[in-house]
């Protein structure tokens, strides 16, 4: 009997021991998120406020990429973030090769930035041709020499309309490389757009923007002078050809 009692003593010590062993920790499943991946995707979707937070998670982790600072600084340039656009953009024009696509549009971008600096402060001093409205938008064409379907360049002018508060203004932008193109701080109301590509006649619409408003037009084949001419010969402001 006091054999049996100290085997049943030494039985449940040693159930009880199992019972108080730690468990394994769980191994963990969790897949890490490719930052840059995602933020290529977004971006080639252009959905910038997607794309940006993970450049910057990218940039952390590989903080000597080209690739991954010009796409976080394109991306605070389309949401506003016009202080981090700047560093991002003064990073890619001291680390990218002289002459490459990226120091280039770096370069473009940055003077764009200044001149509006400049637009802002003439506008503290009552210039007549800086106000608050502005147009932005792509442009895109379709043929030769344009095979992904963008307008890169394009010339685009602005010229107020006759008897409106518009009146003897003009203004002109270049599209960038990716075909985007904007015009900030300019006079709220109607204006003759004129476009061109390649130094060809593209667009001639009428627009007219509002006070406090950005108007957002894309230029495409599809509302080109082909199949909309808003300012046609004989239009107000323009001589119908004489009889022969």
């Amino acid at each position: 009997m006091r054999q049996l009692a100290i085997g049943l003593v030494l039985g449940s010590m040693a159930l009880l021991g199992c019972q108080n062993t730690t468990p394994a920790a769980p191994v963990s499943t969790a897949v890490a998120i490719d930052h840059a991946a995602v933020a290529r995707k977004a971006f080639a979707a252009r959905d910038w406020a997607t794309a940006a937070p993970h450049f910057r998670a990218a940039i952390a982790v590989d903080p000597g990429s080209l690739t991954l600072h010009h796409g976080l600084a394109t991306c605070a340039s389309w949401l506003g973030l016009i202080d981090e656009a700047k560093v991002e953009f003064n990073w890619v024009l001291v680390h990218a090769p002289a002459g490459s696509v990226e120091a280039q549009l770096a370069r473009e971008w940055l003077a764009s930035a200044e001149t509006e600096e400049t637009t802002t402060t003439a506008s503290a001093t009552g210039d007549a041709t800086v106000g608050d409205a502005g147009i932005r938008g792509l442009a895109t064409w379709e043929g030769p020499g344009h095979p992904l379907g963008i307008a890169p360049r394009a010339a685009i002018d602005l010229r107020g309309l006759p008897n409106s508060p518009t009146k003897g203004l003009s203004y002109f932008k270049r599209a960038d490389k990716e075909g985007n193109y904007k015009f900030s701080r300019i006079v709220a109301g109607p204006y003759r757009l004129v476009g061109s590509v390649a130094g060809k006649p593209a667009w001639d619409l009428r627009v007219e923007v509002k006070s406090g408003e950005e108007l957002a037009l894309d230029l495409t084949p599809g509302n080109s002078v082909a199949n909309r001419n808003d300012f046609p010969p004989t239009a107000e402001g323009a001589r119908p050809t004489p009889p022969s």
